[in-house]
């Protein structure tokens, strides 16, 4: 003993040490690869002068002579079979491949002790009671189809065919036995025949055009194996059988090659086939968003039009980190306005824009309306990502099945899953969706009902813990999770900044000091009583709520009208003013007329202003025409445009010139200057050198 521990400890090429598979804390000696002299050793200390295998079968006898056949084999088939691996090395590192090697085994094992049990039981060799033992055992519970999966069956389950391989492996009269390897080996081992077909490059080609073609989507396997025979039989080739092209139809090559084609790409069959992609989950509230439409499961509801009853739709923005719906609208269609007011409902509930909003190519996202406010979202520093596959927006999906599965499940106008699910508990049956139908229309069910019957299945959603229907042990609800998160990477936006987001857009002139603008039929007058907003500009842009043109926003526009974010002002409906009837509004006449006296006077005293910067009378210098200087003419008439256009411009620069129009008024003999020092323009239409 101290001799093999020394060996162990020094770790020599001779002396292997392994962990005991029984007890993992122990370390083994393999034999066979021991020194002779330490065999000796071995024999004589441990083993009592006997072999190892010679030990074991010895303890394997006495345990044979103390236990029934059953209990023996249930031993074999857990661990025993450990042993025979060794005969059946695999074929590869797959899984597969070791499934069949431990099954080899197994059967190996089984005959070996239903031939050892009968020779030391002295049992008749012509006696099927052992046998009958075994396969009545293999077939409780299921034990067989444990022990050899399908496609592993090496052992037979029948007792003849028993009987035959246990009498082959031990031999009979007459007959020597014959190796366990030989007994029990796979099917067609040796045999090369269909190596032949495997290395024909054309036959492999015809087999995967036919099931990668697209005619054939739908074309069952037995029918392609007949065309590919017949093909063979026409070209002269060797006819492979039935069992090799459906091996080759099944493969897993083959399945990969034709998978995308033949059920046809992002399709759940298809998808099988993909690589998956492991994608962590987002880490706070805000972080991602993602939109998506999808029927609400009710029964039609009706509508004025009694002929076409509708469906109710919903559009959700729902939060990747926490599940919360922070907005949806409800609709009997998909469209760009559904997800329009989807996405302003998620902004004014929780006060932010996310760091990245996943959508979907929906019906309308083209459109300008819907691409005014992703632009918006852009431009406030949102990440926007477009996805054509369910699978990028995942997370949404799946929650849709939830709220079935879960919520909308507890409302008796539920109807079912969608016609693609093939679960036991998809539909409801006729009967019963004929009684929900008439109680229905009882209860006059309605487009208000039906939204109102959602909105409250998914507000139970929102206060539900998630533990309560997940396991995910998170006794928090959606709601409680949104509130509760961090949101480092949101991003805030003033309140006035909704307007450019969400509301819509027109550029308009300004004229007799107020903007006008025709909403779903009727006019909208928006007064402006602010000079400057008048002074600055002659077209702006607006931005209105549909639902409520009421209110509109004031943006300055730039070249080509293009709408600006510099804000303006905000502007009311002014609504007409009844001038006659009981129910004239003479009070509102009057502040009308006050409000436009109080802009007229503040516009006057600018003008004032304006002029009492000017030294002289602007018409002067028209008047005197020839006499006076050329470029005092154009600085006059200049000032005289500027004005009527609304634009001051100081009159200093023409203070040099008097003393100059002074001595000319005197050697021409001018009539006399008035009492402020400027010369009166008046005073010349009587003089009779210019009307000469």
């Amino acid at each position: 003993m101290d001799t093999v521990k020394q060996g162990v400890s020094r770790n020599l090429s001779t002396w292997q040490s392994i962990k005991d598979p029984d007890d993992k804390r122990c370390r083994l000696i393999r034999y066979d690869t021991l020194a002779d002299k330490y065999k000796i050793i071995v024999r004589r200390v441990l083993c009592n002068g006997l072999e190892p295998w010679e030990v074991r079968a010895q303890k394997k006898t006495e345990v044979l002579s103390e236990r029934s056949l059953s209990e023996l084999l249930e031993l074999v088939l857990k661990d025993g079979y450990r042993r025979y691996m060794g005969l059946y090395p695999a074929e590869d590192t797959t899984r597969i491949a070791e499934r069949k090697q431990k099954c080899l085994a197994r059967a190996a094992a089984t005959v070996e002790l239903i031939g050892t049990y009968i020779r030391e039981r002295e049992i008749k060799e012509s006696s099927y009671a052992p046998y009958k033992e075994v396969v009545e055992w293999l077939n409780q519970d299921g034990n067989y189809d444990f022990y050899f999966p399908k496609g592993c069956q090496y052992l037979p389950c029948n007792e003849i065919r028993l009987k035959e391989k246990v009498t082959l492996r031990f031999g009979k009269v007459g007959k020597e036995p014959v190796a366990i390897t030989e007994v029990i080996k796979r099917p067609r081992e040796g045999n090369k025949s269909r190596d032949k077909f495997a290395g024909d490059a054309e036959l492999m080609a015809w087999i995967a055009i036919a099931r990668a073609n697209v005619d054939n989507s739908g074309t069952p396997n037995a029918y392609i194996i007949r065309k590919i025979q017949d093909v063979c039989r026409i070209v002269g080739k060797d006819v492979p059988s039935n069992s090799w092209l459906s091996q080759v139809l099944v493969s897993g090559k083959m399945q990969y090659m034709t998978a995308p084609t033949r059920f046809g790409k992002g399709t759940k069959q298809a998808s099988r086939f993909v690589p998956y992609i492991s994608m962590a989950r987002a880490m706070y509230a805000g972080d991602c968003w993602m939109m998506d439409a999808t029927r609400v499961n009710f029964i039609e509801h009706a509508t004025s039009d009694k002929d076409k009853p509708r469906f109710l739709f919903v559009v959700v923005v729902r939060d990747a980190y926490s599940g919360d719906v922070v907005g949806c609208y409800f609709d009997t269609k998909e469209d760009r306005w559904g997800y329009v007011n989807a996405l302003k409902m998620a902004y004014k509930s929780t006060g932010y824009l996310p760091h990245t909003l996943v959508h979907d190519r929906f019906p309308g996202h083209l459109a300008d309306e819907m691409q005014s406010v992703l632009d918006g979202f852009r431009d406030k520093g949102v990440e926007l990502i477009c996805t054509h596959e369910a699978t990028g927006k995942a997370l949404l999906e799946r929650w849709f099945d939830t709220l079935q599965t879960v919520f909308l499940t507890r409302s008796r106008y539920y109807y079912g899953q969608g016609i693609r699910s093939t679960r036991p508990y998809n539909h409801r049956s006729p009967e019963y969706l004929a009684k929900m139908r008439k109680r229905a229309k009882a209860e006059n069910w309605d487009f208000e009902a039906a939204w109102q019957e959602a909105w409250r299945r998914i507000e139970e959603y929102r206060q539900t813990p998630i533990s309560y229907y997940s396991r995910k042990r998170l006794d928090l609800s959606p709601m409680q999770l949104h509130e509760q998160s961090e949101k480092p990477h949101v991003i805030r936006v003033e309140g006035w900044q909704e307007a450019t987001l969400f509301w819509a857009t027109k550029v308009l002139d300004i004229s007799r000091a107020r903007i006008e603008q025709e909403v779903h039929g009727k006019v909208y007058r928006y007064m402006i009583y602010d000079e400057n907003i008048l002074y600055a500009y002659k077209r702006v842009a607006i931005r209105y709520e549909e639902s409520d043109p009421s209110k509109v926003m004031l943006f300055a526009v730039g070249a080509d009208d293009r709408v600006t974010d510099f804000f303006i002002d905000e502007l009311t409906h002014t609504d007409d003013i009844v001038m006659y009837g009981p129910d004239a509004q003479k009070g509102r006449l009057a502040g009308r007329m006050e409000k436009n006296k109080q802009l007229q006077e503040r516009i006057r005293k600018d003008l004032e202003e304006t002029v009492s910067h000017a030294s002289m009378d602007p018409e002067y210098v028209l008047a005197m025409r020839g006499l006076a200087p050329k470029d005092e003419i154009e600085s006059v008439q200049d000032a005289i445009l500027y004005e009527q256009m609304g634009v001051s411009m100081a009159m200093e620069a023409q203070r040099p010139a008097a003393h100059k129009r002074d001595k000319i008024a005197k050697s021409k003999a001018s009539p006399v200057p008035s009492s402020e020092g400027v010369i009166d323009p008046k005073s010349f239409v009587n003089n009779s050198y210019f009307n000469q």
